[in-house]
């Protein structure tokens, strides 16, 4: 019998969730659920300064988004949001050091 996971996707998924994708003989990705504002679906906290955290977001066009699925709502498409959300990333983790766990396939 075949490993089947499901899991709904997030922004800027942790570690555990490539896992599950690797170990599983089938993935889904559950999109097809009601959108929900602030959720972790385009929100997620990450670490600025030493025991610090901060939020992300995905801006999304809130004022149509209203009652629908996770795949029906829409992000905006310029770029700043997408160059500001690099540099932050780069500046807070630059130097952090490498992961040490290995995956096991």
């Amino acid at each position: 019998m075949p490993d089947i996971a499901m899991m709904q996707p997030t922004f800027l998924p942790w570690q555990g969730f490539f896992e599950l994708i690797l170990k599983s003989d089938k993935f889904i990705f559950l999109d097809d659920f009601q959108y929900s504002v602030q959720s972790h679906h385009t929100r997620n906290k990450l670490f600025v300064n030493k025991g610090q955290v901060d939020y992300y977001n995905v801006p999304v066009q809130k004022s149509k988004c209203f009652g629908l699925k996770l795949n029906e709502v829409l992000i905006f498409s310029d770029n700043q949001w997408k160059n500001k959300l690099i540099r932050k990333l780069e500046y807070n983790y630059k130097k952090s050091p490498p992961p040490i766990r290995r995956i096991k396939t």
